[in-house]
């Protein structure tokens, strides 16, 4: 357990915090979870990013000043 632990760098404490939490799962789903997370990680950057922050900025001050919802309405 000790080699183990010393080649993937983590503690002991760790590698069984992953096993309890991961030792239910196939390939199959450790697989897809990964792309899960991965995608996951891509949208927060996204989120982030100034491009979207003004966007999001332009929506909301069109929708205080209610052009917005006219168009919705109409």
């Amino acid at each position: 357990m000790d080699d183990l632990c010393r080649q993937l760098g983590v503690s002991e404490a760790t590698f069984y915090v992953w096993k309890k939490k991961y030792a239910h799962l196939v390939m199959s789903e450790l697989h897809r979870l990964r792309q899960f997370e991965d995608e996951n990680s891509r949208l927060t950057q996204f989120g982030r990013s100034s491009w979207y922050r003004g966007f999001v900025g332009r929506i909301k001050r069109r929708c205080a000043s209610g052009l917005v919802i006219e168009l919705m309405t109409a």
